[in-house]
């Protein structure tokens, strides 16, 4: 599906872009869950690699976000991905900034666009989401590569016990 109001959405996103000095972060949230992903691996001829469960599935939301002009990375481990969690994570990026105004750009997932937030940033105005068009975060938010190395490098055919060693391993 395409989204009808793309044009407008990317003519924005390249005002953001074409704005000298602003902070510019893309963001995005992900999760990574305590049951093991088991993927493809070179192993030695004769040799299976064991990957042990838990036993039980949890999971951890990780709300992150790449300043594109620096490359510096903010993360927040929550227990879940809602406005609240959301507006929490914008308020480190305000504290991390502490002056001038800050474009994050997002999808358009509900936790975005929900009335709380957008009420939330009539409070904090120097803070404004800057939304990709519909369909196109996988394409055009750098956040998603992100998450692929690190899904693959934290998740992928390892095990660990607790929700507590995961987080110690996202934030190794």
């Amino acid at each position: 599906r395409r989204d009808p109001r793309a044009a407008e959405k990317q003519a924005r996103l390249a005002e953001v872009w074409a704005e000298p000095g602003a902070t510019v972060i893309a963001e995005d949230e992900g999760e990574v869950h305590l049951l093991p992903v088991v993927r493809a691996m070179w192993q030695r001829r004769g040799e299976q690699k064991r990957i042990p469960t838990p036993g039980q599935n949890h999971k951890r939301g990780v709300f992150g976000g790449l300043n594109v002009r620096t490359g510096e990375w903010f993360y927040q481990l929550t227990d879940r991905k809602r406005g609240i969690e959301f507006m929490a994570f914008l308020t480190m990026l305000l504290t991390a900034y502490p002056s001038g105004t800050i474009y994050v750009i997002v999808d358009n997932a509900s936790i975005h666009t929900s009335c709380a937030v957008e009420h939330w940033l009539t409070l904090h105005a120097r803070l404004q989401l800057v939304y990709l068009p519909t369909y196109s975060g996988h394409r055009l938010n750098p956040v998603e590569k992100v998450w692929w190395r690190f899904k693959g490098f934290i998740a992928a055919n390892r095990c660990v016990s607790s929700l507590e060693q995961l987080d110690d391993v996202i934030r190794q």
